[in-house]
């Protein structure tokens, strides 16, 4: 009987990446199937590339990676291949960038194989709750906007982890200096992501008091964080782009909106079976990552409360917001953000 029950428990072990992976295939496959459609065609412009760059900021928006990107729109080139592969690469740097992320916060404490489980987890989970996974993964325009922004994000903050452990790539100046490269780059795709990474510095600043080393490396960083924010919120694109909306900034309406589709996101998502499964198998993970690891017990102390909070601030930031700007509600790719930060959250 105990040989049979190692039997098993090996056995089910070395099956579950290949169940993941199963999972995961039918995503890849629908890359195939992927079409331009809509904004794709849109920013194909007759100037030149880097005039067109400052024209769209001065006069669109001032997400200025996101502008970047959709200029070099694989399909303004005739590349329906090119289109296709550029979904499928975001597919797989979705997992990469949380095993990143887990890798800096975990170190030695996980496996190998655990972190990539995890990572394989919460990718499904994430492209499982998805509100718009076609304007998420499969349409260039919106995925490059933000998806890959998130992607970004986690790896910017899985370099800050590492450097704030002392896991420095060369060394500490240049690690820090790529960290700021990638905060630039994360601030770049969106106003949604760019205010969700303000509002992420400021709560992890305040809940890190007693923490001498690290409160002076967040004050630097938010002092990026304000200047990047201003070139992306304060840029005369901006000012334009909300002109063409009639009905924008009504505050009551907004807000009343904002509610309904935080509630119906927020339930729908926390009772999601799937995730509930893995957290339950993630209870013993925790309570080892909390045994090994400084950051887990320091997260241990903070309020069950403050955390609730967090995950409704993280709905309330990513659909008032466009609300807010545009008087339009119904916008998925910018729940999509919500619903990437919110499940590993």
């Amino acid at each position: 009987m105990e040989l049979s029950n190692k039997i098993s428990a090996s056995t089910i072990v070395k099956i579950a990446p290949l169940i993941l992976l199963a999972l995961f295939i039918p995503y890849l496959i629908l890359c195939f199937y992927a079409h331009p459609i809509a904004d794709d065609y849109t920013y194909n412009s007759a100037s030149l590339f880097w005039r067109s760059q400052l024209e769209m900021y001065s006069f669109w928006n001032g997400r200025y990676v996101a502008n970047f990107l959709v200029m070099c729109n694989p399909i303004l080139f005739n590349s329906l291949f090119g289109y296709r592969f550029a979904a499928t690469i975001l597919l797989l740097l979705m997992p990469l960038s949380i095993y990143f992320l887990l890798s800096s916060v975990t170190e030695k404490a996980l496996s190998s194989f655990q972190k990539i489980i995890l990572a394989i987890v919460s990718t499904l989970l994430i492209l499982s709750l998805m509100p718009s996974l076609a304007e998420g993964i499969y349409w260039y325009t919106g995925s490059v906007t933000y998806i890959l922004g998130c992607i970004v994000a986690l790896f910017y903050v899985g370099a800050i982890v590492a450097y704030y452990k002392k896991n420095f790539v060369i060394n500490r100046v240049v690690h820090f200096s790529c960290c700021i490269i990638l905060l630039f780059i994360a601030f770049g795709f969106n106003e949604v992501q760019a205010l969700l990474l303000v509002v992420g510095h400021l709560f992890v600043w305040l809940n890190i008091k007693r923490d001498k080393k690290i409160r002076p490396l967040l004050i630097v960083l938010l002092i990026f964080c304000a200047v990047f924010a201003a070139t992306i919120f304060f840029s005369p694109g901006n000012y334009f782009r909300t002109s063409y909306f009639s009905n924008n900034h009504r505050l009551f309406y907004s807000l009343f909106m904002s509610l309904q589709y935080m509630v119906r996101f927020f339930f729908a998502w926390i009772s999601y079976s799937p995730l509930w499964i893995a957290s339950i198998l993630f209870a013993p993970i925790s309570f080892k990552l909390t045994t090994h690891l400084t950051l887990f017990r320091e997260l241990g102390r903070v309020k069950p409360f403050v955390f609730f909070f967090l995950l409704w601030g993280i709905l309330f930031i990513s659909i008032f917001l466009p609300c807010w700007s545009t008087g339009i509600l119904g916008q998925y790719r910018t729940v999509n953000t919500a619903c990437f930060f919110f499940i590993p959250s």
